[in-house]
């Protein structure tokens, strides 16, 4: 009986000390647990409490503000502008592309100083004149053309209306607006013949818009283009104002020499007189 109660006992002493060893290691195991479960993962989930997605949304930012940037970019070259003090031109693209891109506009008014030849342009507009038995009583001439970052020439793409928008209404000197006529002139050299054709721009054409006030000054022109060319607006009158004047010039030479007793100790030698054809073609302002 004695003997049963002790046996009793270790077992209930052995269930015991099982048990506090098994609530001994539970912290442990849970630790352990928690840190397969979290510890690692964490590592690739958070970072300070933030989401790693955060740094991928980022690295997307910039490609979209890229694009918008390009868009840009190919909407502003769709108008490209030049202004100097008398002149505003712009040229403005009426195909896809057809303003050539990381361009400048140039136009560049056409003098004894200029790269395009100012004998030249003025040869060909008096033999344009000549052509409709007219005399050329001035001009004013612009090469327009496009140019990229080292000032090489580019050319467009497609058409281009360019238009001119005086800042003030010009004209050469004119001696009878009256009769003279106001055209707009194309010259672009012809690579194949080695010379400078000369075209007139026809109304509702590639002449859009030819704005002159009574005293045949120039207001606005607007041109279409395929190509880099100098645009000129020359003004010519008939030949017969040319006769009327020299016959005016020729009574003139008819009146009596005075004596001299009215002449004696005057200058009676003659001067020559301008004559109104040979009013000079005029500079660009």
């Amino acid at each position: 009986m004695k003997k049963l109660r002790n046996n009793k006992i270790r077992k209930l002493l052995a269930f015991m000390v099982a048990l506090a060893l098994m609530v001994s290691c539970m912290p442990s195991a849970y630790t352990i647990s928690a840190s397969e479960a979290f510890g690692d993962g964490t590592e690739d989930i958070f970072t300070d409490g933030e989401f790693t997605s955060e740094p991928a949304a980022e690295e997307s930012t910039p490609d979209v503000s890229s694009a918008d940037q390009e868009e840009t970019e190919q909407a502003q070259q769709s108008t490209l502008t030049y202004e100097n003090d008398s002149v505003k031109v712009t040229a403005e693209a009426l195909e896809d592309g057809a303003l050539p891109q990381n361009t400048a506009l140039k136009a560049d008014g056409v003098n004894e100083n200029s790269s395009v030849s100012y004998d030249t342009v003025s040869q060909k507009l008096s033999a344009a004149a000549t052509d409709k038995g007219s005399s050329l009583r001035g001009f004013f001439a612009y090469d327009v053309y496009f140019a990229d970052g080292d000032g090489n020439r580019v050319e467009p793409n497609g058409r281009v209306r360019v238009t001119f928008e005086y800042k003030t209404p010009a004209a050469p000197e004119l001696t009878d607006a009256a009769s003279t006529s106001v055209t707009v002139e194309k010259l672009h050299y012809n690579s194949s013949t080695g010379d400078t054709d000369v075209n007139t721009l026809q109304a509702n054409e590639d002449l859009k818009v030819l704005n002159v006030n009574e005293g045949k000054q120039i207001q606005t022109l607007q041109v279409e283009t395929g190509n880099a060319a100098v645009f000129a607006v020359m003004w010519d009158s008939p030949e017969t104002a040319d006769v009327e004047a020299e016959a005016v010039s020729g009574n003139e030479d008819e009146v009596p020499i005075a004596s001299e007793e009215a002449t004696d100790g005057m200058d009676i030698s003659d001067e020559p007189e301008q004559d109104a054809a040979e009013t000079p073609a005029a500079e660009n302002p």
